[in-house]
C-alpha cells in the first residue's frame, strides 16, 4: 500500500512538472503582434461656381437684359435677333475655388426650345443656328483653383429665305452636375 501511495505521489508530481513545463514551453513559443497608428483626414472645401461672364451681340441684335449671375445660377438673359446675320454669344467662367478636383458628371436639361406666338418651328429651326454648351463636356475635370469657360450662341441664319410673322421665343436650360473627381 505504501508503494501504491508513493507511486501516486510520483505520478502527481510528474504531472505537475509536465504541465508547468508545457506552460513554460507555450509561453516561449507564443508571440503577440500589435498594430497602432493615427490617420488624419485633412480638411477640404467644395466650391464650384460661376465667377464671371457676359453676352455679346453682333449685327442689329440686342442684349435687352444681361443674365443675372450668382455663384450657382445664370438666369434672366433677354436678347433679340432682329434680322438674318444677327447673333448673341454668351461666355461664362466656371471656377473651382475648392481644394478638391471637380468632374462634370452630367450635363442635363433641355436644349433649345422654340415656341410661342404661333411659331412655325420648321422655319425657326431652319433659320437659327443654336450651339449647345461648348468649352466643357461631361467627364471634364476642373482641378482646384482652375477655371473652365462655358459658352453658347444663337445666330439668325444669314441665308434665311423666310422670316417669322410674329415674335418667337427660343429658350435654353442646362444644369451642370459636378462630383468629386
Amino acid at each position: 500500500m505504501e508503494n501504491n501511495k508513493t507511486m501516486k505521489i510520483i505520478v502527481i508530481i510528474t504531472l505537475i512538472v509536465a504541465v508547468a513545463g508545457l506552460s513554460v514551453a507555450y509561453a516561449t513559443l507564443s508571440q503577440a503582434l500589435s498594430i497602432s497608428g493615427t490617420v488624419t483626414a485633412k480638411g477640404a472645401s467644395w466650391d464650384i461656381s460661376f465667377t464671371s461672364g457676359s453676352c455679346t451681340k453682333t449685327g442689329s441684335a440686342t442684349v435687352d437684359t444681361q443674365a443675372v449671375m450668382t455663384a450657382t445660377t445664370i438666369s434672366g438673359l433677354k436678347a433679340t435677333l432682329v434680322k438674318p446675320g444677327d447673333s448673341v454669344s454668351c461666355n461664362y467662367v466656371v471656377t473651382n475655388n475648392g481644394t478638391l478636383p471637380a468632374k462634370l458628371a452630367t450635363l442635363t436639361g433641355a436644349g433649345w426650345t422654340v415656341g410661342g406666338n404661333g411659331a412655325d418651328q420648321t422655319t425657326v429651326t431652319a433659320n437659327t443656328n443654336r450651339s449647345d454648351l461648348t468649352g466643357i463636356v461631361a467627364g471634364d475635370v476642373i482641378n482646384a483653383k482652375e477655371t473652365k469657360n462655358v459658352a453658347f450662341s444663337i445666330t439668325y441664319n444669314s441665308d434665311a429665305t423666310t422670316v417669322q410673322a410674329n415674335d418667337v421665343d427660343i429658350t435654353f436650360a442646362k444644369t451642370l452636375n459636378f462630383v468629386q473627381s
